[in-house]
């Protein structure tokens, strides 16, 4: 059995030839994914923010229809225990909101 050092040679040129191919798919999948990852994440920290803009907006809604309703029962000639009743409950809510806002 004897080897021919010029097809061994050549053999191994092609295998090297497919390994660099390859490895230049994969870095060039690598840079892809890479820029990819920084889009999705500048995405990701756009919608947090509108998130939180949102749930601002919601606790400033729902604080408001609080309040409203309260000035509406005290309007009503309801008697002053449940107007302070009422009253404790909206401090209560808006305390609630300050937590959330400071999370």
């Amino acid at each position: 059995m004897q080897f021919n050092f010029i097809e061994v040679m050549k053999e191994l040129a092609t295998l090297v030839s497919h390994i660099e191919n390859n490895v230049r798919k994969l870095v060039g999948q690598l840079d892809d994914s890479k820029k990819e990852i920084e889009i999705l994440r500048e995405e990701n920290t756009k919608l947090k923010a509108e998130i939180d803009a949102l749930k601002q907006k919601l606790l400033n809604r729902e604080m408001i229809d609080t309040t409203i309703l309260v000035a509406k029962s005290i309007d009503s000639g309801s008697n002053s225990q449940s107007s302070r009743k009422k009253l404790n409950e909206l401090i209560r809510e808006i305390d609630k909101c300050i937590l959330l806002l400071e999370e």
